[in-house]
């Protein structure tokens, strides 16, 4: 029997981490390990009461990215033949684990199915439930911590695609993707606009062998965010400054934590109210 060992990233959501680890430890077949992966130090206080939890403090925010990379090292170093991930906005359903399992078939990446408003299924993989093979794992190497957040999980899949390891899509596993920081259209944007265009265009220009197509997609892609400050933000110049680090930092090959998420938040709101 494979050991499985659930990693779940967390960073000040109290309230959906507890109800993630619920319905982790509530699991037809629950994982033989439950590890949290704290990007900063409340999730002892929020997970108190809580039997048969390890949590592992990073000592600072270092985004999804670094987050999971020092989770899945840590599944590993515990013997891990399976590591399911988890995000801490993931509320797995019962089976969830038993029909990954179940779907598992060696060394292959195997993806729930999300219920979630709106949501294409045909997107690339998140880290919202996948169940991973510890040899593919180690074949691969862990997410990349410099791009801290953002695109690390879609550029992780890639890794393994590259690899050959095959990807299975299980309907009958599924979770309830949770999200709830859905921004919306023309309110003002944060220091996640710098992450989001610097690692798509990243993803597609240096992850990937350049081509004719993925110049003109990366173009388009650079230009949306940059045409809907332009015409619908209130507040311009923040945003267009990060924008443009993010475009000027790609052409560089500058990866990194370039913009603190809790230093950007007290310089334009006076407050920290960073996400994982």
């Amino acid at each position: 029997m494979s050991l499985v060992v659930a990693v779940v990233l967390t960073y000040r959501r109290h309230r959906l981490l507890q109800g993630t680890v619920a319905a982790i430890q509530a699991q037809s077949r629950p994982p033989d390990r439950v590890l949290v992966i704290d990007n900063d130090q409340e999730a002892v206080e929020a997970l108190e009461g809580f039997e048969d939890v390890e949590i592992l403090t990073t000592g600072e925010n270092l985004g999804p990215a670094g987050g999971y990379a020092v989770g899945f090292e840590a599944a590993l170093a515990r013997g891990a033949d399976k590591i399911w991930v988890v995000d801490d906005d993931t509320a797995p359903e019962p089976t969830c684990l038993a029909h990954l399992l179940t779907a598992s078939e060696g060394v292959d990446t195997i993806v729930p199915f999300q219920r979630k408003p709106g949501f294409d299924q045909g997107h690339p993989p998140s880290w919202n439930g996948p169940l991973l093979d510890a040899r593919a794992v180690r074949q691969v190497g862990f997410p990349r911590a410099e791009l801290f957040f953002w695109a690390e999980d879609t550029e992780y899949f890639l890794r393994l695609r590259q690899a050959g390891i095959p990807l299975i899509r299980s309907r009958e596993a599924v979770v309830l993707h949770h999200n709830p920081e859905d921004r919306r259209r023309g309110s003002r944007r944060d220091w996640r606009l710098y992450y989001e265009v610097r690692n798509a265009l990243w993803y597609r220009l240096r992850a990937q062998p350049l081509t004719l197509h993925r110049l003109w997609r990366s173009a388009v892609l650079a230009g949306r965010p940059l045409l809907s400050i332009l015409l619908l933000e209130p507040s311009k110049l923040p945003s267009l400054r990060l924008w443009g680090q993010a475009v000027t930092d790609v052409a560089r090959n500058r990866l990194g934590r370039r913009v603190d998420p809790a230093t950007w938040n007290r310089c334009h709101r006076g407050e920290d109210t960073t996400g994982s």
